[in-house]
């Protein structure tokens, strides 16, 4: 009888068990945000930015966001600069992007992460030169977020940025600083199927 009883009771749950789901990140280039801020004066005034075209040129998926973010590859069309003021953005097309050697866009992998020191290794290429730097990073509600100092002479700018400062010499006081801080953010979808 107890065995009838186990019998049916068996019979009665589903005969296949629930599959389960497989969860995964991703991100497009519209959900990254690219912004810096320059410095002009001897004071070294801040001058913000951004960029609104970013392209992403592999499909980014991975299990944790980490690993969907590494190997990440973009152009940053630097003819989307934003500034907040068209006066400026105009100058600093022409007389500093607009002669770089590879053109008017800037190329960018996220290499590989230290999560023992919160860096992430990203390479830029700009005036067909490439460096890799590290940027100190923060992962929340699925969001990435890397900061850090760029030195634009490691891309061989310095004539860029000597024509940059004397289009704008009046403002800037005939000081425009070859640092500049950067500021990488990712948003993440979490996608279970």
């Amino acid at each position: 009888m107890k065995l009838i009883i186990f019998s049916l009771l068996l019979l009665s749950q589903p005969i296949y068990a629930a599959k389960k789901k497989k969860c995964y990140y991703t991100t497009t280039g519209s959900d990254i945000t690219v912004k810096f801020t320059a410095f002009k004066t001897f004071m070294k005034l801040g001058v913000g930015g951004s960029f609104k075209k970013i392209t992403l040129e592999n499909k980014v998926k991975g299990k944790t966001i980490i690993k969907a973010a590494t190997g990440i590859e973009a152009k940053i069309d630097t003819n989307s600069l934003d500034t907040g003021d068209e006066g400026r953005d105009v100058k600093i097309k022409k007389f500093f992007f607009s002669t770089m050697e590879d053109g008017p866009e800037i190329e960018a992998e996220i290499k590989k992460f230290d999560t023992n020191n919160d860096l992430l290794m990203l390479e830029i290429e700009i005036n067909d030169e490439e460096m890799t730097i590290p940027l100190n990073y923060t992962i929340k509600n699925n969001k990435l977020v890397a900061k850090g100092i760029i030195d634009i002479f490691d891309w061989d700018l310095g004539d860029n940025l000597k024509s940059l400062n004397k289009a704008c010499s009046e403002k800037h006081e005939k000081k425009t600083w070859n640092d500049v801080e950067i500021e990488l953010t990712a948003k993440f979808k979490k996608i279970c199927k």
